[in-house]
């Protein structure tokens, strides 16, 4: 911009001006598809994410009920790290598939038998 503003004479005639215009527009449309591929990733996350939100909503209800297990017997107390580690291994451990549905079933399964 600022060789934009300070030409003087035909703008046409400037081969800075023109190299660092084409530059620029290089690194504009780069910096778009960068976007766009970002925005396209976001998107692909956001998807598996909901995908997986019935395993996050089992886990999440049986951490609040094994830390409510205290308030029946303090030998019931659990951290939550610790709740944290045995759910991530429940899920690292769970039998592999490559269909979703079949994949967050076993999860759901898994992490209730993780609690019974």
């Amino acid at each position: 911009m600022h060789l934009l503003a300070t030409s003087t004479g035909n703008i046409l005639d400037d081969e800075d001006l023109i190299n660092t215009l084409d530059n620029s527009k290089i690194i504009s449309t780069k910096t778009a598809e960068a976007v766009k591929g970002a925005e396209q990733t976001s998107a692909e996350i956001e998807v598996a994410q909901e995908a997986y939100r019935p395993v996050a909503t089992r886990g999440s209800i049986l951490y609040f009920v094994v830390s409510d297990f205290g308030s029946v017997d303090p030998m019931y107390q659990y951290s939550l790290s610790y709740f944290k580690e045995i759910f991530a291994k429940t899920v690292t451990d769970a039998e592999k598939s490559d269909d979703l549905e079949k994949r967050i079933a076993i999860l759901v399964e898994a992490t209730t038998a993780l609690c019974s």
